[in-house]
């Protein structure tokens, strides 16, 4: 893997569950990018298999930092004095960068076709703690479900063979009215991901 930039953003409001909290809303961003190309024997599994078609992941490893969580504000409620009711709140968090990871996408073209279905690891739009919302997070949670669709582009097997680097990209911006829970709601995601390929040798050198 030559490069690797990623970025998701997410906004989003909707009507609390939490009586007399109103309206809440907030903000979350992913950003990373891969700090060198990956060098070495092929870190994944892809074989070209001619005729049988192509199939496998293609993938490096991101070191701590390389990620970052970032522009996480939530507008909420808190408990009031003694727990009592809810008060308005606005917090925002510092930018936190994550723990080493992997990231890179899923390739596979069957027997006889001529373009590679390419699944890339997209989270989709989310906002605060969604597993337990908490005073520290103005109580905001919510998230919106993306479509098997917007997590795969298709590329020429054409461009998989050739020997010099190739880029890869999917991106866009979706609107939803409803939350993955089915609640109204107004969230806008926007995603962008890019991955720069090149063939080597089982032993990692640049085929030319």
């Amino acid at each position: 893997m030559v490069a690797l930039h990623l970025e998701e953003h997410t906004t989003g409001s909707h009507d609390s569950a939490i009586g007399g909290c109103g309206t809440v809303s907030g903000t979350s961003s992913l950003v990373g990018t891969l700090p060198a190309p990956s060098s070495g024997a092929p870190d994944g599994a892809l074989r070209d298999n001619g005729g049988a078609g192509l199939i496998g992941i293609v993938e490096a490893p991101m070191p701590a930092g390389s990620m970052v969580s970032a522009d996480q504000t939530r507008q909420g409620c808190r408990h009031g004095p003694n727990g009592v009711g809810y008060v308005p709140c606005t917090t925002s968090f510092p930018d936190f960068p994550l723990p080493a990871g992997r990231r890179g996408v899923g390739l596979r073209a069957g027997p006889g076709e001529t373009m590679v279905h390419v699944q890339w690891p997209i989270l989709g739009p989310a906002i605060g703690d969604l597993a337990r919302t908490s005073d520290a997070g103005c109580n905001v949670a919510m998230s919106a479900t993306l479509s098997i669709d917007d997590h795969i582009t298709y590329t020429p097997l054409t461009t998989f063979r050739q020997r010099t680097p190739f880029t890869l990209v999917n991106g866009g911006q979706l609107h939803f009215d409803r939350d993955s829970l089915g609640r109204a709601a107004d969230i806008t995601y926007s995603w962008s991901y890019s991955i720069t390929l090149q063939r080597v040798t089982e032993a990692g050198v640049p085929l030319s």
